[in-house]
């Protein structure tokens, strides 16, 4: 299970999205996005998605998806 640890405080939790609600809410920090394909970051979700959506033709969605298709396949592999 993956825990994403504040760095200010020390906070942890096992979903992002309940991570980043704290940032914001607790530090007024806007956490950055890393884009999977590209390794490009973005401060905001809607500069993340539409990078996604006009540099690589996709959004956030699509891409989870195609990684957990991308994994499927892996484990058959094996």
């Amino acid at each position: 299970m993956k825990f994403y640890v504040c760095k200010d405080c020390g906070y942890e939790h096992t979903s992002i999205v309940v991570y980043q609600r704290h940032m914001k809410a607790v530090h007024n920090k806007v956490p950055i996005n890393t884009c999977k394909i590209c390794s490009e970051k973005f401060k905001g979700n809607d500069e993340f998605d539409k990078h996604l959506q006009f540099t690589h033709g996709t959004n956030h969605w699509d891409l989870n998806l195609a990684m957990k298709q991308v994994l499927r396949d892996m484990k058959k592999l094996d």
